[in-house]
């Protein structure tokens, strides 16, 4: 099986350039050399194996061989919104994020969240996207957004994607989740809250935008757990058919 690298650029041209800090990676960290073989994909689902043709400071520069055959898309697009959890909890969240699939995650400011990453905190979950989708053999990145408000949030998806909102105070999961994301949406949502949960106000909010409240059972998650909880809820009701 060969290693793969990122590149995001068109994987239609006779060579391309590695970023740097994918060349210091193939170079330096698994000593590859001029001649071998790699996988390379570009993040929106393009894959190629190439040869490596050149090697420099910081710098590898990749031959094209062939590329791969694109994997059908199948499904709804899936979003996943949450509060962020704190230290290295998102990062654990945003990986297995990517493993299952999602397609993106919006970080949620709501009445009681404590965490507000900034633009640095995002990059850096970025890469973990990376990083994902290197071991998964994903093609695609799992796009991570900008901070959103809850009534942003809300006016962006409600009414145009299935939402499902974990709650303790709402309906058993299992007897909701398909109900409410089948049908024709295009994408579907599911939304965590921080340490403590929505506010009523907030629930109430989502519920008037078509949201169905779901409870994950009798013990409390985290927000990383219940969020990749949903997800692989909404990725079995919507990709597992």
């Amino acid at each position: 099986m060969l290693d793969r690298f990122y590149a995001p650029t068109s994987l239609d041209q006779p060579s391309i350039e590695l970023p740097e800090e994918e060349a210091h990676h193939l170079a330096r960290v698994l000593r590859k050399r001029v001649g071998d073989q790699v996988c390379v994909f570009d993040g929106v689902g393009g894959a190629a194996v190439a040869q490596v043709e050149l090697l420099g400071r910081n710098r590898a520069r990749l031959a094209i061989l062939f590329r791969e055959p694109a994997a059908p898309t199948t499904g709804p697009v899936i979003v996943l919104a949450t509060a962020v959890p704190k230290g290295d909890r998102a990062r654990w969240l945003v990986e297995k994020a990517t493993e299952l699939g999602v397609d993106q995650w919006i970080p949620l400011l709501t009445e009681r969240t404590v965490v507000d990453p900034g633009a640095r905190r995002l990059e850096q979950l970025r890469q973990t996207v990376i990083a994902a989708c290197k071991q998964s053999r994903r093609n695609r990145l799992l796009e991570i957004s900008a901070c959103r408000s809850w009534s942003g949030f809300l006016a962006d998806i409600g009414g145009t994607a299935g939402l499902v909102v974990a709650d303790p105070s709402g309906t058993p999961v299992g007897e909701a989740i398909s109900r409410h994301v089948d049908g024709a949406f295009g994408r579907v949502a599911a939304a965590v809250g921080p340490e403590g949960g929505f506010t009523a106000g907030e629930l109430d909010s989502a519920r008037a935008a078509g949201a169905a409240v779901v409870a994950l059972g009798p013990q409390v998650l985290r927000t990383e757990t219940a969020g990749i909880v949903v997800a692989t809820l909404l990725t079995c009701a919507t990709r597992g058919r």
